[in-house]
């Protein structure tokens, strides 16, 4: 089980500094990484469909559909494209 965690989270051990954001996909199923976020104190963007109930700890929202995976998709290479 320890061995399982580590190998899902491997990356996030070599953080040298906090993420600025933190997206989030589907924020009803990712709830948890919403409120570590919020309780370090980093911004949460967080995709909203029309069947996503509103969560408070939610900072920024961006109406798309979750569950298209051509939407997310286009979002993230708008987004890293912007970032360069």
């Amino acid at each position: 089980m320890i061995n399982k965690k580590m190998k899902k989270y491997q990356g996030l051990f070599h953080l040298k500094n906090l993420p600025d954001l933190v997206i989030v996909v589907d924020p009803s199923i990712n709830y948890a990484a919403i409120k570590e976020a919020k309780k370090m104190q980093i911004p949460v963007l967080a995709f909203i469909d029309i069947e996503t109930p509103r969560i408070e700890e939610v900072d920024y929202w961006i109406p798309i559909s979750n569950r298209s995976t051509q939407s997310i998709y286009q979002f993230f290479k708008i987004f890293v494209n912007l970032n360069k």
